[in-house]
């Protein structure tokens, strides 16, 4: 495994299936739900392969997450 796991199933089952992703329009930087299936799915190394290089949360204002909750 190329990443350790991070993030809970638990934490994250609201967004697994999501047919219509806010989180997606919200981020300028990535495709958040696709790597979040990717993990959901059990494939946390190629959800890895397709996150920037540059880590894009790191100095991010999380407008994704925002979108979540709205």
């Amino acid at each position: 495994m190329l990443i350790k796991p991070a993030i809970e199933r638990s934490d994250m089952i609201y967004c697994a299936l999501c047919k219509d992703a806010p989180c997606n329009s919200a981020c300028l930087a990535m495709d958040p739900a696709r790597a979040l299936l990717g993990i959901w799915f059990d494939n946390q190394d190629v959800a890895a392969m397709k996150l920037p290089e540059k880590n894009a949360c790191a100095d991010c204002s999380a407008p994704c997450e925002k979108a979540l909750s709205e």
